[in-house]
């Protein structure tokens, strides 16, 4: 896993998401994981495998350190697994 999830673009302050950054979805707030980077949109899939879908670039944001962390424990069993679908 990596331990960022985004540079810098020099000067700009912007994050650049690039493909196997963590990054959350918005729509659900879930942590997915980047696969393809479009010009529109992102092709994303949960971190433990599973389903792609797209989200268009406006509804992604880089993973802050602390659910990189929470899924980085996830991963290895130390907490239990959350679904969009758990949580509703």
């Amino acid at each position: 896993m990596q331990e960022t999830t985004g540079t810098q673009l020099a000067g700009h302050g912007q994050d650049v998401i690039a493909v196997d950054d963590l990054v959350v979805d918005t729509d659900g707030t879930v942590v997915a994981r980047v696969m393809a980077v479009g010009s529109t949109k992102y092709s994303l899939r949960p971190p433990r495998g599973g389903l792609e879908w797209d989200a268009p670039l406006s509804r992604v944001r880089p993973a802050t350190a602390r659910e990189v962390l929470a899924e980085a424990l996830r991963l290895r069993g130390l907490l239990p697994a959350t679904r969009p679908e758990d949580a509703r």
